[in-house]
């Protein structure tokens, strides 16, 4: 955020990313219902499509967890890194 305020792209061949700007992020979070249906998350992108990415602020290190945008739930919540540099080497590495 320091460089980017929010940024899109792809990270590996097959994963794409899209990062919100900081100033969009609790306006979405409300529209997309996080607070009612995946409490204790805080989605901050997507892959541009049907899936959010999230911070888990149930967990200490705000660890990363993909949640589909239908369906939202936090049985749903599939983790995808311990921090926010190890979900982003995931996507890198596929």
């Amino acid at each position: 955020m320091n460089r980017s305020n929010g940024c899109e792209g792809f990270v590996a061949e097959n994963n794409f990313i899209v990062i919100w700007p900081v100033e969009e992020v609790a306006e979405l979070n409300d529209g997309y219902g996080v607070a009612e249906f995946a409490p204790g998350l805080v989605l901050f992108g997507s892959n541009g499509g049907g899936t959010g990415f999230a911070f888990d602020r149930r967990s200490e290190g705000l660890p990363v967890v993909e949640v589909p945008f239908t369906g939202m739930s936090l049985s749903e919540a599939k983790s995808r890194g311990s921090s926010f540099e190890e979900f982003l080497m995931a996507l890198r590495d596929g």
